[in-house]
């Protein structure tokens, strides 16, 4: 038995869809493309003591990716990072949200400054985390010394969240002055990811209150941040509510897909990091036409592409056993994944729900709203949602822009495949 991309002249995937990082099997080094967005990044963060950098867009269009890049960027310049990024989770309040804060940035000053481990700022800051995390589930949790009891039926009583808010606060700020007075660092970079998340649970209204609650945090000076997160939910969370939008909104665009030959010079330098023998000659797993065929049709989804383009070769692996291993063509993909994505199709979906992909497919290809599908199928407004929210859990419909406020959706990828409606990206 071999392994499929020892073959290519590679020790593994290329088109593995792990977020880059320091310290991980796939270092920034390897990050290709938006030289504007990082460049107004570093531009943003130089131009003022406390920054704020929306980066939002569609779901694999790389925004986490494009946030590890500018982290690497900053920490060269004398900022204070921690690699991993603080995930947001669904209904996260303000207390909870705040004490991530703070362990994220205790995480980074520790890594980057040791010997402040045993400053006071640094060990209460510990004490605080590890007490609210070890309550947090229920049961009672003292602040301050007063005393008061959270229920455990119930989330933490407002004197428990005051006091939470309180002390994390200026625990917050002692330890970036430690850790960036006497010109030690430059400032510290605060990465919140997928905020979205926030949402998941609960009204758009309860996300957005809690980043109003820490509103002012926002703006502590040293402290840069890269929230990341998918534009309705971002810019909804974001925009409610006029002293967070204030601060945040409008100057950010939402995050372009990467070009047809940033997305080519993606792969390579992949496969250059990849190759298993120096004096080994790569054979690119697949032609370029027809990475770039996958990639328009999955209309900048990088995700879905790479995902895509790994499925294809794993599914063709051996087929070509006994001949000169060669890269593989568009039509070989298709040809390989249409029945295995059909089939998925099928279990996933109503032949009614299909019907319905098809006709968004055929009758809207460019996109369409859902008010526009109100009057093609003359049904609810609510029982047209009901089939976007479905076909959009199940991978087969994403929005793709704006028309005016509402959103234009199109098929995935994914969805074009099932249907065999490849044609026009080929």
């Amino acid at each position: 038995m071999y392994d499929l991309w020892s073959l290519f002249g590679l020790r593994e995937s290329p088109f593995f869809q792990d977020t880059l990082a320091p310290g991980s099997p796939y270092p920034t080094e390897l990050f290709v493309g938006r030289k504007a967005e990082s460049d107004r990044i570093l531009r943003h963060v130089a131009s003022s003591p406390s920054s704020r950098q929306v980066l939002h867009g569609p779901p694999g269009i790389g925004k986490t990716t494009l946030a590890q890049h500018a982290k690497g960027l900053l920490w060269e310049e004398n900022h204070i990072v921690r690699w991993r990024s603080i995930a947001v989770v669904a209904g996260q309040r303000a207390p909870a949200l705040l004490v991530d804060i703070l362990a994220s940035v205790h995480e980074a000053v520790l890594t980057a400054r040791p010997a402040l481990s045993k400053e006071e700022p640094m060990e209460a800051a510990r004490g605080l985390i590890r007490s609210f995390r070890q309550t947090s589930g229920g049961g009672g949790i003292s602040v301050l010394g007063s005393g008061a009891q959270a229920s455990t039926q119930t989330h933490y009583v407002r004197p428990v969240e005051a006091g939470v808010l309180q002390e994390a606060w200026r625990l917050l700020l002692e330890i970036v002055n430690l850790a960036c007075g006497k010109r030690e660092a430059d400032g510290v970079v605060v990465h919140l990811n997928n905020i979205e998340n926030l949402t998941s649970s609960d009204s758009m209204e309860e996300a957005a209150r809690t980043f109003r609650d820490i509103r002012d945090l926002f703006l502590v000076p040293g402290l840069h941040w890269l929230v990341v997160g998918t534009s309705d939910e971002t810019l909804g969370i974001l925009g409610s509510y006029p002293q967070v939008r204030s601060i945040f909104l409008p100057s950010h665009p939402p995050l372009a897909p990467l070009s047809a030959d940033d997305f080519l010079g993606l792969l390579h330098a992949r496969y250059a990091f990849l190759v298993e023998k120096k004096n080994r000659e790569i054979v690119v797993p697949v032609e370029d036409e027809a990475a770039v065929a996958v990639y328009t049709l999955f209309r900048g989804d990088l995700r879905g592409a790479l995902r895509t383009l790994e499925q294809g070769c794993l599914s063709l692996a051996g087929l070509t056993e006994g001949e000169p291993v060669r890269p593989l063509r568009y039509d070989e993909i298709l040809a390989t994944l249409r029945p295995v994505y059909e089939a998925e199709m099928l279990a996933d979906l109503s032949a009614t729900m299909i019907e319905r992909m098809r006709e968004i497919a055929e009758t809207h290809g460019d996109g369409v709203t859902q008010g526009d599908l109100k009057e093609a199928w003359d049904v609810t407004p609510q029982r047209v949602s009901q089939v976007v929210g479905q076909l959009e859990r199940r991978g087969y419909l994403s929005q793709v822009g704006l028309d005016g406020r509402a959103k234009v959706y199109a098929l995935t990828g994914t969805g074009r495949i099932a249907l065999g409606l490849t044609r026009s990206a080929g």
